[in-house]
């Protein structure tokens, strides 16, 4: 059984582990085939999972499918496809099962444009995996997670001095508004998790 108000409680620490483990090159020619290798071990794990979770082992069954059956991302589309209603449902009624179990645990909601919010359960543990490709994203525009800062550098067509050719960003000043502005918003969860150390 989980614990998870532990796991609440070291829910910074996961993140930084998560964010280590991560993939942090960009997709090239030359890391290609691993990175599909990797997804193609993930969808086959990721349906050994839900098919333990009676909600998903339903679904299934409706297909007369097992994990055994999914290898790639194109053997998905062998899964029945969830409604809205079906998964906005399923989780209301997890949440008013056992309210104890899902009171650590993150609530991601929809706006509910149309009609009623569908809100997502997220564990602490996948949480933190979240928030690490979120750094990890961050990272690709310059964030660095550690110091809470971001490197921007002027480039032939924003620097100081260079002739004003894009109307909108008429020099670097409005790239670093727009990163400090973006960088200020994390910093306070990576000081958070460093100060856990």
């Amino acid at each position: 059984m989980n614990n998870y108000e532990l796991d609440h409680k070291l829910e910074h620490i996961y993140s930084l582990a998560a964010y280590a483990a991560v993939e942090k090159k960009p997709v090239s020619t030359k890391n290609c085939r691993r990175i599909l290798e990797k997804q193609k071990k993930g969808v086959h794990e990721l349906m050994k999972a839900a098919y333990e979770i009676p909600f998903y082992r339903e679904r299934f069954e409706k297909s007369g499918t097992t994990p055994d059956d999914y290898h790639c991302a194109e053997d998905l589309y062998k899964f029945p496809l969830l409604t809205k209603d079906e998964l906005r449902d399923w989780m209301d009624e997890e949440a008013a099962k056992d309210p104890e179990k899902y009171k650590y645990w993150h609530v991601s909601p929809t706006s509910g444009s149309t009609g009623r919010p569908l809100r997502v359960l997220i564990s602490p543990k996948e949480y933190a995996y979240v928030t690490a490709n979120w750094l990890r994203t961050m990272g690709y525009g310059g964030f660095n997670p550690f110091t809470g800062k971001t490197m921007s550098r002027p480039n032939s067509l924003h620097g100081p001095g260079a002739a004003n050719t894009c109307p909108t960003r008429s020099n670097s000043a409005w790239t670093h508004r727009r990163l400090w502005t973006r960088s200020t918003l994390i910093s306070p969860i990576i000081s958070t998790t460093i100060r856990t150390f």
